[in-house]
């Protein structure tokens, strides 16, 4: 091993210009390396901010493009995905099947266990709107998860609708406006139900 070392001493000794212009292509190369680290890193931050504004205004179509796009830079982000499953969820187009697959990525990445396991409830009873277990699971769930009763109404009010329990998608619909009359989305809810009950 020593013999290569002096060789390679030697070598770089009898070509300094070669040895000059390894290390100044190395040099560039670790440069260049560190600029793309940075421009990506900046890119995801601005996906992740466009995102959480999508979800803000319930735009849920350019919440999932911008997630993806984050996504594709930071593959393992877990709460990322929680996100994407949301907006899969609650997107018109309800991509049940995409958000299951976000939701087990999410627990890959080790985001909250908690978060995953309510996220989870709220796109089995959406999908269903079936009355029992799933519904009054959600229903206990929205004193313990107060920041999350909107999510947990919309989801209950949902679900509702999908399975033709009209009359108890509106009682959900109305305490979501009642607890949060400032929330225009709950409105929009419930004056498409009316609209759509004629």
């Amino acid at each position: 091993m020593g013999r290569v070392f002096r060789g390679c001493a030697r070598w770089i000794g009898q070509h300094p210009r070669f040895s000059l212009l390894a290390l100044v292509a190395g040099l560039l190369t670790v440069g260049g390396l560190a600029g793309l680290w940075r421009q990506r890193t900046r890119a995801a931050v601005q996906h992740r901010d466009r995102a959480e504004q999508a979800l803000a205004s319930c735009d849920f179509a350019v919440a999932r493009l911008e997630l993806t796009e984050f996504l594709s830079i930071r593959s393992s982000d877990g709460q990322a995905h929680l996100r994407l499953a949301q907006a899969c969820r609650r997107d018109a187009q309800e991509d049940f099947r995409l958000a299951g697959e976000h939701l087990q990525a999410a627990y890959a990445g080790g985001y909250s266990p908690e978060e995953i396991n309510l996220e989870n409830r709220l796109l089995a009873f959406q999908s269903t709107g079936e009355s029992g277990e799933g519904e009054h699971a959600l229903q206990a769930a929205l004193s313990r998860f107060q920041d999350a009763a909107p999510l947990i109404l919309e989801a209950l009010a949902r679900g509702c609708i999908r399975s033709g329990r009209m009359s108890d998608a509106n009682a959900w619909l109305d305490l979501w406006v009642k607890n949060h009359p400032s929330d225009w989305y709950a409105h929009l809810w419930r004056g498409s139900l009316y609209q759509h009950l004629g």
